[in-house]
């Protein structure tokens, strides 16, 4: 019951961003309904502590932009690789030119 009601606030203090940020990239509300679910079911499977309000803020953007980009390539001939350069996370963009 308590992680329910903790739940609740995590959805009452970053619903509306996630949403917002899932619409402007997604452009349709269908496809923002589905980033706006996987981040919420990514928060659940994760369960990430956060230090204060401004790294669960942060948080949610980051992962919220992340399942766009993600939701954006798939289905466009296009991969991802993360990669680490002198400690550092990049993502490539790879184009498959077979399409």
């Amino acid at each position: 019951m308590a992680e329910d009601k903790g739940f609740e606030k995590i959805i009452e203090r970053n619903g509306k961003s996630i949403y917002k940020i899932a619409f402007v990239y997604m452009k349709n509300r269908f496809d923002a309904d589905d980033v706006y679910q996987e981040v919420l079911l990514r928060y659940l499977k994760y369960r990430p502590h956060f230090e204060n309000c401004e790294h669960e803020k942060n948080w949610f953007v980051a992962v919220t932009m992340r399942a766009n980009l993600l939701r954006q390539v798939r289905g466009r001939g296009i991969m991802l690789r993360l990669m680490m350069i002198h400690g550092r996370r990049y993502l490539q963009i790879i184009r498959n030119r077979g399409r």
